[in-house]
């Protein structure tokens, strides 16, 4: 029992120790749903420098139309396909929807905060992005 942990234990650091070819993204295009989305909507991002990100976010926000641009900066990490990264934007953050009072309905737009992580396929060029974003 215990050379068989002992040879799972040998194979996970050799696993670490293999560096695999990564393609770093310079823009992406992803639809979802959040701040950064507009609401349920479509995202673009532009990596004018590898670290750093310029993004829009446009899509409906229950209320009405809703946008978001900001900045990410992010965090490549060289071993693993995961890369931690904070942002800073502005735009809608909240809405109300009054139903059988549309006139009521409204957007509310300032700034927001966020820390999240990148989680990058090892497989393919597609990531999942998972946040917490605060608004101010």
């Amino acid at each position: 029992m215990l050379f068989c942990l002992f040879l799972i234990s040998l194979h996970v650091n050799a696993q670490d120790e293999i560096l695999l070819p990564r393609t770093i993204d310079a823009t992406s295009f992803g639809i979802g749903a959040g701040f950064d989305y507009g609401g349920i909507g479509g995202n673009v991002l532009i990596y004018p420098h590898k670290n750093i990100g310029l993004f829009g976010g446009f899509g409906y926000a229950i209320a009405g139309f809703g946008y978001n641009v900001g900045t990410k900066i992010r965090i490549i990490s060289k071993k693993h396909f995961n890369d931690p990264f904070a942002l800073v934007m502005y735009g809608y953050n909240a809405a109300i929807a009054v139903t059988n009072g549309s006139d009521y309905d409204k957007l509310f737009y300032g700034p927001t905060l966020g820390i999240g992580m990148d989680f990058h396929s090892t497989r393919r060029s597609s990531f999942w992005t998972l946040a917490l974003m605060v608004p101010i």
